[in-house]
Formats: structure tokens, sequence, C-alpha cells
């Protein structure tokens, strides 16, 4: 039997806890169910595999909102520009985060569905932001929500990006 090198690799501890289960009377599907566990890889794969349409779908809702609150000709029109896209993000992000991640904040795992939350929060700001400009008229405002709905909109992208990478990955 081939091992990996080093002690303590994944394969001698499987092999060890097969042994272990088999030992113990366990039938052989229990011994070869912890001979089969999926290391971190291919769990990192799986997240990513399902976080990926979310994403997709977001990507294309960040860059609507940017393209019509760019496009919107004065305050008002802004406003409610701004308006019917919180809806639409708000539903985004909570399928994003209905995604089971069982890991912690600290974990690469945790870190990427914290650090996503935490785009979806940004773009909401920049819409609140948005709406707010848009009551009080302050053309100044605006444009720093505008701008800031794009900076959300190019994280999401790169979010995307770096996810869709994560399912080409082992």
């Amino acid at each position: 039997m081939f091992a990996a090198a080093g002690c303590g690799s994944q394969l001698a501890r499987a092999n060890k806890l097969a042994a272990r289960a088999a030992a113990a009377g366990h039938s052989r599907q229990v011994a070869l169910a912890y001979k089969n566990r999926k290391p971190a890889a291919t769990a990192r794969h799986h997240y990513a595999v399902q976080i990926l349409p979310v994403l997709d779908r977001s990507v294309g809702a960040f860059d609507g909102a940017v393209r019509a609150a760019s496009g919107s000709p004065d305050l008002t029109s802004l406003g409610t520009v701004c308006g019917n896209q919180v809806a639409t993000i708000q539903i985004l992000s909570s399928f994003f985060d209905g995604v089971p991640h069982p890991w912690a904040w600290y974990t690469p795992l945790g870190y990427l569905h914290h650090k996503t939350m935490d785009v979806y929060g940004y773009m909401l700001g920049a819409l609140a932001a948005c709406n707010t400009a848009s009551s009080t008229d302050d053309s100044g405002s605006a444009a720093t929500a505008v701008a800031d709905m794009s900076t959300a909109a190019s994280k999401m992208r790169q979010t995307d990006n770096y996810v869709r990478w994560l399912t080409h990955q082992p």
C-alpha cells in the first residue's frame, strides 16, 4: 500500500480509523466511510459549486443596478431606481446566506462567506445612501453613492471570479 509522505498524513489517519472501526465490530461500510472522508479541498470545491449560481445572479443584479443608477437623468428617478434595487439585492443576499456554511469565520471558507456577505452589505448601504441623497436633493452624495455601488459591483465580480476558479480546483 502506498501512503502519502510524512507522519500523520490523511491517508494514514483514514486507515487507522478504518482499522479501529473494523476492530470494534462495525460493518465494512462503516470502516470504509472513515476511509472515504472528503479532504478540505473537496469541501471547498463543493461549497464553491453551491454558491456560484447565486453569485452569478448577483453579479448581473449589481451591474444592472449600477447601469440603471448611472443612466438616471435626475435625482428623483435615481431615488426610484435605488429603491427598486434594494429588494432584489436583499433577496440575493438571503439566497447566498441560505447556502449551508458550517465553518468558523476564521477558516478560509468561513472568511469567504463573511467577506461576500460584506459585499452585499456594502451594496445595500450604497443603495440606502442613494435613496437619502435623492430625498435630500444632494447631487454630491448621489454621485458618491453611485460610485460606491460601482465599487460593490466590482467586488462582487472579483468574488465571482475567485469562486469560479475554486470550482475548477479538485
